[in-house]
């Protein structure tokens, strides 16, 4: 290899460590560990980016295409995990007593 196929490749692994400035309901779906069947969502990861608490989409100018910012359901998702944390532990404590 020589050295600009090396840089194109650097240049693509660069691209997939990256981290998006915005997903669509696909990335959702596999940041929440589901898998998408031929580029459907489940009713499952459906129910859950419709919950009131989950963060607001935004279209883009086509009017048609919703967008999450990465940076909010990277949050969600965190704040979810540290609640159910937060509930085992409790629950622990009380099996304890």
């Amino acid at each position: 290899m020589d050295d600009k196929e090396l840089d194109y490749l650097a240049d693509k692994v660069a691209d997939r460590l990256r981290t998006p400035l915005v997903v669509d309901q696909n990335q959702i779906s596999n940041m929440l560990g589901f898998s998408c069947i031929q580029g459907k969502i489940s009713q499952t990861v459906r129910n859950i980016i419709n919950r009131p608490d989950f963060p607001a989409p935004f279209y883009l100018s086509d009017g048609k295409s919703k967008r999450w910012r990465f940076i909010d359901v990277e949050a969600w998702i965190n704040q979810r995990y540290q609640d159910e944390m937060k509930l085992r532990r409790i629950a622990s404590i009380r099996r304890a007593s």
